[in-house]
């Protein structure tokens, strides 16, 4: 066989010439040409596909040991949301990059694959060092069929750290077979048209038809052959999409077993990497056993759980202290806070150390604002603010509610060692239901106050209430302080303090207490208690309307 390779010249010669055309007289003198497999390059001018420190093509950074995927032909996002535009076009089966490294956390590399490609790479794009800013061109194929079609993958290594850094990427060309495909079509037309004129002029006109013969006896049929070998496994197929679910469930827990290695980092990706929870797409994070330790506090989101393995199994800590004057917290110096978040905080131990060498002025375990319409819940939750004993930390709060209207569910929240006034539960202008809830106040302050449950111009249900406070010698212990506007309804509750067991600061506080334990006087300025079935530390009756 006579193999030739002709240009686009070659190819107009051939046309024009019936003597070249003509002298193909049999199909074994075809002349062989590019076939589909083969690929031409198409420079374009650059254009940016791909930049992750806006959110172009890849939403947030790329972290490490995890495969990113992205689509390149056909009509994309190029400008960060205006009209698309097409600058690769589909079935192109190949395109030139210009790939960049934008200050990674750590050593490694950043390997650019087709978009079929699975597992961990063996070969990179560019090899970089920690807080580089590094660029190389590379050339990769394109998938023109598939799931995967027009897509590439990015993956950065290394394999076992969880690291990240920013990548711009840039196309400067494609390939494409769809001329090549073209060319070998119309030329395999035209010799093919040369070799049948040239086989009718040496045998001439084809005579008439003749009629069909008879048709000839069936032979017998022969015997089966064997079964041939089984054929090799294919390569194994892309993961299927995951079953549809009503929320979405995130896994942390320690040593990169889990999705991620703290609730921040989480809940920092959902509404980032991760679609943003809404209350028709909301999240689950569960978190494994063992003892989280965060350096700053940790804002829930709105329409996501947070779900430990169990209290005093799964902790969260934080050395978190505010070193303002103030005697109110914020959400700064709190371990969790809530946010304005809609969703529970269930099954955990939240712990706040606060900071030693006395720089801290207030501590808090767990801190809500604004939650609405008891639109936010802790069950079976342990709540502590207990800076070391070498601490000057002067106010602590085990869960401090500011305006919110929420759900308290088997608590336990204690404060204890600041060297002014510990407070177990503070609520501040908040409506609350608080049912099984544990509250203790202790420490060594130098008199100040310290309350089980502190009641500012709130007026929460107390069901099951222990509420207790004790302290040094001299300060003022109460197990239940109202102040302002604050008429709690307290039932089948034990209150404690060696103060008092209730004080109330105003005359027009009226607490209703209905089959509880007060260990301690009732006390107050002019206020009123409305008693049914209460009874003191010696099962005395405290029935009826009291004054202090």
């Amino acid at each position: 066989m006579v193999r030739r390779l002709f240009g686009a010249t070659g190819v107009l010669c051939l046309v024009a010439s019936a003597a070249v055309v003509g002298s193909v007289v049999t199909p074994a003198q075809i002349l062989a040409l590019p076939g589909p497999s083969e690929s031409t390059v198409v420079t374009i001018e650059p254009t940016r596909v791909v930049d992750t420190r806006v959110g172009l093509g890849l939403t947030g950074k790329v972290f490490s040991a995890r495969p990113y995927k992205f689509t390149v032909a056909g009509f994309i996002d190029t400008d960060g949301g205006t009209a698309p535009e097409q600058v690769v076009p589909v079935g192109a089966t190949g395109v030139l990059l210009n790939v960049t490294a934008v200050l990674p956390t750590a050593t490694g590399f950043l390997s650019v694959r087709p978009g079929t490609a699975l597992g961990v790479p063996a070969t990179a794009g560019l090899n970089f060092q920690a807080g580089a800013v590094i660029a190389n061109g590379v050339t990769v194929g394109l998938p023109t069929s598939g799931d995967n079609a027009g897509q590439l993958d990015l993956f950065y290594g290394p394999v076992m750290k969880r690291e990240s850094m920013h990548v711009v990427i840039d196309v400067v060309g494609y390939t494409t077979s769809s001329g090549l495909v073209d060319l070998v079509s119309r030329v395999e037309a035209l010799e093919m048209s040369g070799v049948a004129e040239a086989a009718a002029a040496a045998t001439g006109p084809a005579g008439a038809t003749g009629p069909a013969g008879a048709t000839g006896p069936a032979g017998e049929a022969g015997e089966a052959g064997e079964a041939g070998e089984a054929g090799e496994d294919g390569e194994a197929g892309p993961a299927g999409q995951g079953a549809a679910s009503p929320a979405r469930v995130i896994w942390v827990a320690q040593n990169d077993t889990g999705d991620y290695d703290l609730l921040s980092d989480a809940l920092a990706e959902i509404g980032g990497a991760m679609p943003a929870a809404t209350a028709d797409n909301p999240y689950l994070i569960k978190i494994a056993p063992g003892i989280y330790t965060e350096t700053e506090t940790v804002v829930l989101k709105d329409y996501v759980d947070v779900e430990g393995s169990g209290q005093g199994i799964t902790t969260i800590t934080c050395a978190c202290a505010g070193v303002g004057t103030s005697l109110y917290p914020v959400a700064a110096d709190a371990t969790v806070s809530s946010g304005d978040s809609a969703g529970e905080l269930r099954h955990l131990t939240i712990v706040n150390t606060g900071a030693p060498d006395g720089i801290a002025q207030i501590t808090v375990g767990l801190y809500t604002s604004g939650v609405e319409s008891e639109s936010f819940s802790m069950l079976h939750i342990t709540a502590s603010a207990s800076p070391p004993n070498n601490s000057s930390t002067k106010y602590n709060y085990g869960v401090y509610n500011y305006e919110s209207s929420l759900s308290m569910n088997n608590v336990t929240a204690t404060a204890a060692d600041g060297i002014e006034s510990n407070y177990g539960v503070y609520n501040s202008s908040s409506s609350l239901s608080m049912n099984n809830v544990t509250a203790t106040a202790t420490g060594v302050a130098n008199g100040g106050y310290h309350v089980g449950v502190y009641n500012s111009s709130s007026s929460p249900s107390m069901n099951n209430v222990t509420a207790t406070a004790t302290a040094t010698v001299g300060d003022q212990n109460f197990g239940v302080y109202n102040h302002g506007l604050s008429s709690p309804t307290i039932r089948n509750s034990s209150i404690s303090g060696a103060t008092g067991s209730i004080y109330n600061s105003d005359g027009d506080i009226m607490p209703l207490v209905a089959d509880t334990l007060l260990d301690g006087v009732v006390v107050g300025d002019e206020s009123g208690y409305t008693c049914t079935g209460a009874y003191n530390q010696n099962f005395v009756a405290l029935d009826g309307f009291l004054r202090g």
